[in-house]
């Protein structure tokens, strides 16, 4: 698999390398959990996964946002 040719093809295969990326940290981080009782470990384990989604959401906005840039370059060239 070459390098993406074009910044959507980038944003479709880096959005498959999150959506992998959240998909093995929560399994991985739900299974340490598993071996704690509810308390601070648990806790913040919670917190990680809920900064990990909020910061896969920041990339994804950001992939969004240059795209929308270059494609606002495109038209005004």
């Amino acid at each position: 698999m070459g390098y993406p040719k074009t910044e959507r093809e980038a944003r479709a295969r880096s959005e498959r390398k999150l959506r992998s990326i959240e998909k093995r940290a929560r399994a991985m981080l739900l299974e340490i959990a598993a071996f704690w009782d509810e308390g601070q470990v648990t806790g913040q384990i919670d917190l990680t996964l809920e900064n990990l989604e909020r910061d896969l959401g920041a990339i994804r906005e950001c992939m969004d946002e240059e795209i929308r840039a270059h494609e606002e370059d495109e038209v005004h060239a």
